[in-house]
């Protein structure tokens, strides 16, 4: 009886060779393209801090919780509301924390005055973008509430 030969045949080691040089290769480019996203991400992250957000609805809830990501990211803030005192509250909060210029920016925004004083800052320049929460709810039934409040409440919302 002949035996076997224990060595693989030529074929199989090129093939093997082969898929190990496929997942290599697969490897580095994966890697090289993942490093190319992480430097970009890198480079976006470094030009953010000096941009100057105006978000409305800044003194509670998810206009709160936004200003204050936004200022721990590095973002200059113009924060408006209604409320002077959680307002300016808020402001100094976001300057000793993260070190951010914060403007605080008193506009009642179902207001005609209040929408000017809002165009006005925006009109003064350094705004790159808006974070537009402000807003309320009228209650009730829409022929018995009176149109004053319905008005308010639109301009309240068609700011942007």
């Amino acid at each position: 009886m002949k035996a076997k030969s224990q060595d693989p045949k030529p074929g199989r080691v090129a093939w093997l060779g082969l898929a190990a040089l496929a997942v290599g290769m697969g490897w580095w480019i994966a890697r090289q393209r993942r490093r190319g996203q992480m430097e970009r991400w890198i480079s976006h992250q470094k030009r953010l801090p000096d941009r100057t957000v105006l978000v409305t609805g800044a003194s509670s809830g998810i206009g709160r919780a936004y200003a204050l990501r936004l200022a721990a990211e590095g973002y200059s803030l113009v924060l408006v509301a209604r409320r002077t005192e959680r307002l300016e509250a808020l402001a100094e909060e976001c300057r000793t924390r993260f070190a951010v210029r914060a403007e605080p920016l008193t506009a009642d925004l179902s207001t005609e005055a209040g929408i000017a004083k809002v165009e006005q800052r925006i009109g003064a320049g350094e705004i790159d973008f808006l974070v537009n929460n402000a807003g309320y709810d009228v209650f009730g039934d829409f022929a018995e509430i009176p149109i004053e409040k319905n008005l308010a409440l639109i301009n309240c919302l068609e700011l942007a």
